[in-house]
């Protein structure tokens, strides 16, 4: 299908989709909701209707993978959750297919996100995890989706990009928040709870994994996570060891940034880091999560970093950048939950050492573990692949 089908498909399905002007007693009814733990307020967003999704479903799902789809309603959740030691008001998309019978839930997170049209909560139907997260719902999930910090409600506060402790709590606050509501409206759930994600999501999703069984006493039934970056330290080094051109050294850029701003004991400039002219060029950089102006970067590591950055980055000995790795690694710890891997086999965005690595640390710590190597795929190739074997895992367990 070419660019201007697709571009004429989805606007068809957007004018099929209804959306939600709330009345006056729907207005009155948000005020009187009960003063939640976590839940501050829902708004319907829109129903997209069954044969929306069922043609949606032929864009990102094989053929061979047939479903009943059922129409969803799309709700976005404004929900309590910490942020630097602060109480802040986050948001999220519960997804809510019209269906009678207690369902599954899925706590699905996103992935690395610049442009702000494909925040979750703003539910716009177009190739991203939001519209992933409607077809998988409409198949009979409750899909919860958390925007993350620096997005949605907060999208004036900076994104704490790979960040492992505020992207696993900012989830789970929103999980706990979707129940919340979910409960009130008497909504019923299955036993069964999913967890989902890939790349930036992936990530997250071993992240809000960890909190939940060390925080809370929910019961995950299986965990599906695609092309992590699970391991920072080892993920860095081998960064470090390229003498090369690096496609993505951008993002690698942004974590650095992030890791940067939010650790004291780092709170460099950008000189400690990059050689000039690079520094003057980062520096200048104001909204990392939209920049998009990088001509004239370096991109081979040995001739964008300094010296002190690429001895630190390789040395076996600890040294503080590596201290703030290790405490946002996520791939040495032994879960209860079964955890299902999948990596491309080519992915030069997050190398596939990520999976390698946690798949070899949590199965010598006992814990379930598989790793399935999609062959021959690259990050971005590797995407549909993991989508359609994990909606094939979860429904098996449904």
């Amino acid at each position: 299908m070419n660019l201007k089908n697709l571009t004429f498909l989805l606007a068809l399905l957007l004018l099929s989709c209804q959306k939600s002007t709330p009345t006056t007693e729907e207005e009155e009814a948000k005020t009187q909701l009960p003063n939640f733990e976590y839940l501050v307020e829902a708004t319907e967003i829109k129903r997209v209707p069954s044969n929306s999704l069922s043609i949606l479903s032929g864009i990102y799902l094989s053929r061979d993978l047939t479903f009943d789809f059922n129409d969803v309603t799309g709700y976005n959740i404004v929900y309590k959750t910490q942020h630097n030691d602060e109480t802040i008001e986050a948001s999220g998309l519960l997804l809510i297919p019209a269906v009678n019978t207690p369902l599954p839930l899925i706590s699905f997170q996103h992935g690395t996100m610049r442009n702000h049209h494909d925040t979750p909560s703003n539910f716009n139907l177009d190739r991203n995890e939001a519209t992933i997260g409607a077809v998988v719902a409409g198949i009979g999930y409750i899909v919860a989706m958390p925007d993350y910090i620096g997005y949605g409600t907060t999208a004036d506060l900076e994104h704490p990009y790979e960040v492992g402790s505020s992207l696993g709590s900012s989830a789970l606050d929103m999980l706990r928040a979707a129940k919340e509501y979910l409960d009130h409206e008497a909504i019923q759930l299955s036993e069964k709870l999913f967890i989902g994600g890939y790349s930036e999501g992936g990530y997250a999703s071993m992240a809000l994994l960890q909190q939940i069984e060390q925080n809370t006493s929910l019961k995950v039934t299986h965990a599906a996570l695609g092309a992590g970056a699970y391991n920072k330290t080892a993920f860095s080094k081998a960064i470090a060891s390229k003498d090369m051109p690096l496609n993505f050294m951008t993002t690698y850029l942004w974590v650095l940034h992030t890791y940067n701003t939010l650790y004291s004991e780092l709170s460099k400039p950008w000189s400690y880091y990059v050689n000039a002219p690079y520094a003057s060029q980062l520096e200048a950089i104001t909204d990392w999560k939209t920049h998009s102006d990088w001509e004239g970067l370096e991109t081979n590591p040995q001739k964008l970093f300094t010296t002190t950055l690429l001895d630190d980055l390789v040395d076996e000995n600890s040294n503080v950048i590596k201290t703030v790795l290790a405490q946002n690694d996520r791939y040495d710890w032994a879960p209860k939950t079964p955890i299902t891997l999948f990596h491309g086999t080519e992915d030069d965005y997050v190398f596939p050492l990520n999976s390698q690595t946690a798949y070899e640390a949590i199965s010598n710590k006992g814990g379930t573990i598989t790793y399935i190597a999609l062959e021959g795929h690259n990050h971005q190739t590797a995407i549909i692949p993991y989508l359609e074997q994990t909606l094939q895992l979860f429904e098996g367990l449904k």
